[in-house]
């Protein structure tokens, strides 16, 4: 699915923000994701199986999309040959939150008074927005995240442990514990716990047991920006002065920040690919 510099800025705005949040949380909590208890309730209650869209990269991009837009909105996007086939995984989604039933959840209390007025159907449709967008925020997040830490996204992370990559199995794992729930990950660990292969649950209960990223990163909202392009095939594609343009948008960087010659971002990108060479970005 191709997209408009307008809306990859408003991706960025909704993407790199929450993120960031994370980012600052590991350094506060060493390295660990603390979330707030009622938010860890929601989840069990939803019982939402997110991993399994680290098993699709086309059906994780559509999530993230519908998070930014409704299905008739997306109608509009600019078309490319996978199009098709995203707007019906978009659609599916659709279908999938319909069936959740939201009749004994209850409403956080900063949006209890918004809701007194509202009919159940508005009710609805805004909890499925929020099941949505919740869905949409960790798998994008855990996905970045491992496209930061270990120089792969948690889909191709997945993707190379099911094509036997113990490696990569460890890695995903390390990133987002849910990932076990999935069918191979469960065929594997039978294989190592009734196989005795202790070299291969060494390395999974270290990353089981380490946390995510010990320290403070720097520049990590730029390189977190340069990141997301590249993983979409941008960072080449798009000139310094509109990688710029992007950046001051979504406020990571430019004129807020001091800076007004696009010979910073320059330096910065070539700071960047020298860094991801050694992979170490973060």
């Amino acid at each position: 699915m191709s997209f408009d510099k307008k809306t990859i800025v408003k991706t960025l705005l909704t993407i790199v923000p929450e993120l960031d949040t994370t980012l600052v949380y590991l350094e506060k909590n060493e390295g660990w994701i603390n979330l707030d208890e009622r938010f860890i309730s929601l989840l069990l209650q939803w019982d939402l199986s997110w991993q399994e869209y680290y098993e699709d990269e086309q059906r994780l991009r559509a999530l993230s999309s519908l998070m930014l837009f409704d299905v008739e909105k997306l109608k509009n996007i600019k078309e490319s040959d996978d199009y098709e086939s995203a707007l019906l995984e978009i659609v599916a989604l659709n279908n999938e939150v319909d069936n959740l039933n939201f009749d004994d959840i209850g409403t956080p209390e900063q949006l209890a008074e918004s809701f007194k007025e509202s009919s159940n159907e508005e009710k609805n449709k805004t909890l499925k927005q929020s099941v949505i967008f919740c869905l949409g925020m960790i798998t994008s997040s855990f996905n970045y995240l491992a496209l930061m830490l270990h120089g792969h996204t948690m889909c191709s992370l997945v993707s190379m442990a099911k094509d036997g990559d113990d490696n990569a199995f460890c890695k995903a794992v390390h990133i987002d514990r849910t990932v076990l729930n999935l069918p191979y990950f469960k065929q594997r660990m039978l294989k190592a716990q009734f196989g005795n292969d202790q070299n291969f649950l060494n390395i999974l209960a270290y990353q089981l047991k380490n946390p995510l990223r010990k320290g403070k990163i720097k520049y990590k909202i730029l390189w977190l920006t340069f990141l997301i392009l590249d993983d979409e095939g941008l960072l080449d594609s798009l000139s310094h002065e509109e990688i710029f343009d992007i950046c001051e948008k979504t406020g990571v960087y430019g004129k807020e920040h001091g800076i007004e010659d696009v010979g910073h971002i320059s330096k910065r990108l070539r700071d960047f690919r020298k860094y991801q060479g050694k992979s170490k970005i973060f």
